[in-house]
């Protein structure tokens, strides 16, 4: 006789189909899906070896609670928002266990798109794939790549349609046989000779397929059994306990075993917390907006930014000048002022991340160029507390009287990557600068951010760079680091003719294309002076930054002295462009070892008089 208190289980065919009926729901507490698609697969062979599963804990509320559906066809990137209702009678919310009730989900009813745009389906190896695991998430062209390779997969969601175990094998070589046909239609109606062998190729492994479904029917009848047994324990809370006691319930349930981090944590307590703003909401909003995912101009999927949850929980720590900006969780979820605290001011706190970001980005740092996402922060508590009453994050970012406060921003921004700055204890770094902004008490417009943190900061006068190493940096392995030494050495550049905001491009002085053995002989250029220009093309004493325009519609892959003659026409233009980028004459190709050698002694003058 089945004890009172003991578990139920489900099967994960029910609990997909319980999900598909949204019979299974998630709380505005719980986070969004974790697991990749590796994570996953491994769930489905843990369940598939008969591996005990841990138990998941569900819970039937009293009265209508905001909750999320299950995502079907995960994206990677977009946040669970849209699929939410207030309805919640007769639905079970998951309290332990949605990564795994969200793999099962998606493994047997949908799909998982990868950040490169890929999507996924999980398959079932029909042979057994030995040491490997037995299921795998692939797209359709690598599936396709695995069966000509007589690699053969089962799609794991088809698995649904075979409800009745006994003509199951049957029914899948029928769809193989289908496939078959297909192919001998297509084989039929095509001419090309190259097209009919590669339909002969495959309809030859799918002969293989049917072969391989009959030698390893026992593997896919025990899938069958054990997508279809309950073998998924869940437990029910009681019923009648209140919001604050689940969310007890559910933090508790996370701190032990580790499984949300602190910052997930903080924010399933804030999703509770909050009366008049939904905290998952407004943070994945701003976390997405500073991220900015687009497509540039190849077309590829691109992120401006990659802050996380972490980030945001930090900097709201210290822009709300908390004396301890560690996640300490038991203080900062039981601290229900400090909770409301970060409601009522997260509008401000919002305004001022994204537009210090944008003003990093007037500068042509992106996430590929920022060591830390830390350094963001101290920039962002400046504004937050040092602008003047009636001076907004815009024009902050658009008036030109705060050049110089911008240019020392930039400077130390560029220093402290440069110098690894923020390696190590972060959270007592953040504090301690956050003290010395407090304490200046001067008008922001004359604040010398770099010197000013140098003085009073041991970490930044403790630094030293070597500035014939960063003279080494290549365009090739390196460019998350020249392009902060050439702003830097560009942004205080006293004979600049314009200041360093917008698009630039780090690009070759000389161009890389005329690198080769036919400009080599055309310019003369000896076999020793090559091994030199092949040794040091991409090296930053020959490398620039250039406006976007300029490189891509005017510069391309022309000689350096034919460049500047044809595009700038008067003896003071050509002397203005030679200032801008630090060249003291114009060069032929086969000057380039003086350009390159006189050029990086400049170069490294100029850095020990601007980080001295």
């Amino acid at each position: 006789m089945k004890k009172k208190n003991d578990p139920e289980c489900y099967s994960p065919i029910e609990i997909a189909q319980r999900i598909e009926k949204n019979e299974f729901v998630l709380p505005r507490f719980q986070r969004e899906l974790d697991w990749k698609t590796d994570r996953m697969a491994k769930l489905f062979d843990s369940i598939y070896k008969g591996f005990y599963i841990n138990l998941v804990v569900l819970w039937n509320p009293k009265g209508d609670k905001p909750n999320y559906f299950f995502v079907r066809d995960y994206v990677y990137g977009k946040h669970n928002v849209f699929d939410r209702t207030t309805i919640s009678s007769g639905k079970k919310f998951v309290l332990d266990g949605q990564q795994r009730f969200e793999a099962i989900f998606i493994g047997l009813c949908g799909s998982y798109q990868e950040k490169n745009g890929v999507i996924k389906e999980l398959y079932f190896y029909i042979d057994d794939p030995g040491k490997e695991d037995n299921f795998v998430f692939v797209s359709k062209k690598e599936y396709q790549e695995k069966n000509l390779n007589k690699c053969f997969l089962l799609k794991v969601s088809d698995m649904r349609k075979y409800k009745n175990k006994n003509s199951i094998i049957n029914n899948l070589i029928k769809d193989v046989e289908n496939a078959i046909k297909e192919v001998n239609v297509r084989i039929a109606n095509t001419t090309k000779e190259k097209e009919k062998k590669k339909l002969t190729e495959e309809m030859i492994s799918y002969n293989e397929k049917i072969n391989a479904i009959k030698k390893s029917s026992r593997r896919i009848l025990l899938l069958h059994d054990k997508l279809y047994n309950r073998s998924i324990k869940y437990h029910m809370v009681g019923r009648n306990l209140d919001d604050d006691s689940v969310e007890e319930l559910f933090v508790r349930m996370n701190t032990g075993g580790s499984q949300l981090s602190n910052s997930e944590i903080i924010l399933s307590k804030l999703s509770t917390h909050w009366k008049k703003l939904n905290a998952r909401d407004e943070v994945n909003s701003l976390i997405d907006k500073i991220n900015n995912y687009h497509r540039n101009d190849d077309d590829k999927r691109v992120y401006d930014y990659s802050i996380s949850l972490d980030f945001v929980m930090k900097s709201m720590l210290v822009l709300l000048d908390e004396p301890s900006v560690t996640f300490k969780i038991n203080k900062i979820i039981n601290d229900g002022n400090l909770l409301t605290k970060m409601e009522d001011r997260f509008n401000s706190i919002k305004d001022v991340l994204k537009a210090a970001f944008a003003f990093v980005k007037k500068y042509g740092f992106t996430h590929e160029v920022l060591r830390s996402n830390n350094a963001i922060i101290p920039i962002a508590y400046l504004l937050y507390k040092k602008l003047p009453k009636g001076e907004t994050y815009k024009s902050f970012l658009d008036n030109k009287e705060y050049i110089n406060l911008k240019k020392s921003m930039i400077k130390w921004l560029c220093f402290t990557i440069l110098s690894n700055y923020w390696g190590g204890a972060n959270d007592t770094l953040l504090v301690s600068l956050r003290k010395a902004i407090n304490e200046y008490t001067g008008d922001i417009k004359d604040l010398d951010f770099y010197n000013y943190f140098k003085s009073i900061d041991a970490r930044s006068s403790s630094r030293k760079m070597n500035y014939n190493t960063l003279l080494n940096l290549s365009y090739e392995s390196n460019n998350a680091e020249v392009y902060p030494v050439l702003c830097v050495l560009y942004l205080n550049n006293n004979n600049y003719s314009s200041y360093i905001e917008g698009r630039y491009d780090v690009d070759h002085i000389f161009p890389q294309a005329k690198f080769n053995d036919e400009c080599y002989d055309e310019n003369n250029i000896n076999k020793k002076k090559r091994k030199f220009y092949n040794k040091n093309l991409n090296l930053l004493p020959n490398l620039q930054l250039l406006k976007a325009v300029e490189n891509r519609e005017e510069k391309k892959a022309k000689y350096f002295d034919e460049w500047i003659r044809e595009f700038y026409k008067t003896d003071d233009e050509i002397r203005r462009v030679l200032n801008d980028n630090f060249i003291d004459e114009v060069y032929k190709f086969d000057q380039f070892k003086i350009m390159f050698e006189k050029r990086k002694e400049t170069l490294a003058k100029k850095l020990e008089d601007i980080f001295k």
